[in-house]
């Protein structure tokens, strides 16, 4: 498949919800705070989407394995920018933890599509590139972002970021449903052995390197909570959260 191709049904959309998650950098901490609760709720909210990912990611495959990339997409991105929009009306903190929890939902289904449809839509000796350009159009967005989601809660309050994430989110299901090409689902029968006979079999390497990237992810994932709210604390502008 030519890179135009993949760049109208892959590579936009991946950018365009990757500047959407940044939008949110540097508001969705001070939004949980607004709300008068204690730190720890506040990073309850924040763990949300990945927690709706982590519950979502054995169903989202069993799904891409039975209906068309193009529609586990759609639902995926439909699900993300839907929640996402909830939020701009949401009233409790519990209710920003739900939505956060559905958003994982949809980010289950979005990613794995679309890094099984990338994954088939490439061969081998352009895969790496691919892949590659793909990890790049993912940091543009997430450089770009929380820039953009700084200014827009400075000059419009905190809450329409979330309404600007899930308009140009839900922009994006037309370039999965048009560009996608069709694929056949893959049905077959999957041994619950398979799982756990590779954590018998290597369990010491996921022990050792796996605790040591389970660390390093933890402090990737707890930057985006303490500097926003460490900038707020001491009276740092959300446009300069966002720019740092």
């Amino acid at each position: 498949m030519s890179l135009k191709r993949l760049g109208l049904s892959v590579y936009l959309p991946s950018l365009i919800l990757s500047f959407c998650s940044g939008l949110l950098l540097p508001v969705l901490p001070v939004f949980a705070e607004s709300f008068s609760v204690s730190y720890a709720l506040i990073g309850l909210v924040l763990a949300g989407e990945a927690l709706g990912t982590l519950i979502a990611d054995i169903p989202a495959g069993i799904l891409i394995r039975r209906l068309d990339r193009k529609w586990v997409m759609a639902l995926g991105i439909g699900l993300v920018g839907l929640s996402v929009i909830a939020l701009f009306w949401s009233q409790t903190i519990w209710e920003v933890l739900l939505y956060r929890i559905i958003s994982g939902f949809g980010a289950a289904l979005w990613n794995l599509s679309r890094h099984a449809y990338l994954s088939e839509a490439t061969n081998k000796t352009n895969r790496g590139r691919a892949i590659a350009l793909f990890g790049g159009t993912n940091r543009l967005g997430g450089f770009l972002g929380p820039v953009v989601g700084g200014l827009l809660a400075v000059q419009f309050g905190l809450r329409l970021p979330f309404l600007v994430f899930g308009v140009l989110a839900l922009a994006t299901i037309p370039l999965a449903l048009v560009f996608i090409e069709k694929g056949q689902p893959v049905v077959r029968r999957v041994s619950h052995y398979h799982f756990l006979s590779v954590l018998r079999e290597h369990r010491h390497v996921l022990v050792t390197a796996g605790l040591g990237q389970l660390g390093a992810q933890m402090v990737r994932a707890a930057r985006n909570v303490l500097i926003p709210l460490y900038g707020s604390s001491v009276g740092l502008g959300l446009e300069s959260v966002g720019l740092i």
